[in-house]
């Protein structure tokens, strides 16, 4: 149910990808609560970290607005003394990869074959 709330308060188009990408997933693998949990976590926490300056969808996401929200995780020396974000920034920036990859298929998956072959092409 706190999932389900977290997804209540983004921005509605973001709501969706969010949903639309755990559905996909589990069609695609075995997925565990937990992790099915935690990229929703992640997922809505970056919508809400661009929506507080921004209101970005994540369709207009650039590079620099994904680094710049994992890059909000860094922590000083003082602060973590063991290091134990990097873990983190590695955890979600993997969790992020995937997330975009997802999308990429989807947007894939709506042109025609011409057109992706041009992309793959101009994309190399």
């Amino acid at each position: 149910m706190q999932y389900v709330n977290r997804l209540k308060t983004l921005q509605p188009e973001n709501a969706m990808t969010i949903v639309n990408y755990i559905q996909a997933m589990r069609t695609e693998i075995n997925l565990s609560d937990n992790y099915r949990k935690l990229n929703i976590f992640l997922l809505s926490d970056l919508s809400k970290f661009h929506n507080d300056n921004n209101n970005k969808p994540f369709k207009q996401m650039s590079r620099k607005d994904l680094l710049s929200y994992l890059d909000s995780l860094r922590k000083s020396e003082a602060a973590d003394s063991s290091h134990k974000w990097i873990g983190t920034y590695n955890f979600y920036r993997v969790l992020l990869i995937r997330f975009l990859d997802g999308c990429i298929i989807q947007i894939l998956s709506k042109i025609s074959a011409q057109s992706q072959v041009l992309l793959i092409i101009y994309l190399s």
